[in-house]
């Protein structure tokens, strides 16, 4: 994706220290700054529904 010019950040809520050149945000955050999101999980209980309708803006 860099090479296409765009600023990588990421969210990752057991990562608590970063050193890396991507940028860590808040869930909230990330949503609010992105024109692309990608999303990688394993469907569990803690992550189901981790995007919704109400953080996309698709009321």
């Amino acid at each position: 994706m860099k090479s296409f010019g765009m600023s990588i950040i990421f969210y990752d809520p057991f990562v608590t220290e970063w050193h890396g050149t991507e940028e860590k945000k808040e869930l909230d955050e990330l949503l609010q700054l992105s024109d692309v999101v990608s999303i990688h999980v394993i469907k569990t209980k803690e992550t189901e529904n981790l995007i919704s309708k109400r953080e996309t803006g698709f009321t």
